[in-house]
């Protein structure tokens, strides 16, 4: 067990809140490291001191009046737009902003007859796929599209 270890554990140490085999290592350390035997003293000296003295009594009423004043500061201070709120709003804003346009641009081609783009060819491109996943190179080096093919469109 390394120092670090030792002094993280030395008030569960002197609690006695450690399992044997961890009080038996940590024993073990206290005996040999002059810098932790004297941090353990040093600790066990201030658990000493503090538990001689008595917890002070509360006054009367006391829970109350924190809790009205807690609350009512919290009420007060509180904006009405805070900035979760106005990114909240913001992104509703955009969100449906994005809808609209995708609205508007699928009604436009629908109503101007443009069809979707679809491949000449599926049967060749889900060919040319499942040769490329494979490994192979079903195009043998030449360019998928040729400036003919990029013309003629």
């Amino acid at each position: 067990m390394n120092c670090k270890a030792v002094q993280t554990r030395l008030s569960a140490y002197l609690d006695r809140e450690l399992s044997g085999e961890e009080l038996l290592e940590m024993r073990a350390h206290l005996f040999d490291c002059n810098d932790c035997s004297q941090e353990e003293k040093e600790l066990r000296m201030l658990k000493a001191m503090l538990g001689g003295f008595e917890a002070p009594e509360t006054p009367p009423g006391l829970e109350s009046r924190l809790r009205a004043r807690v609350l009512g500061a919290s009420r007060e201070e509180r904006p009405f737009w805070s900035p979760r709120s106005m990114i909240g709003a913001f992104a509703l804003v955009a969100a449906s902003s994005m809808l609209a346009t995708l609205a508007l641009l699928t009604f436009g081609q629908q109503s101007a007859g443009v069809a979707p783009a679809k491949s000449p060819n599926v049967a060749s491109d889900v060919q040319r796929d499942q040769a490329y996943s494979t490994g192979l190179d079903a195009t043998e080096g030449a360019p998928l599209i040729t400036w003919a093919d990029y013309a003629g469109r």
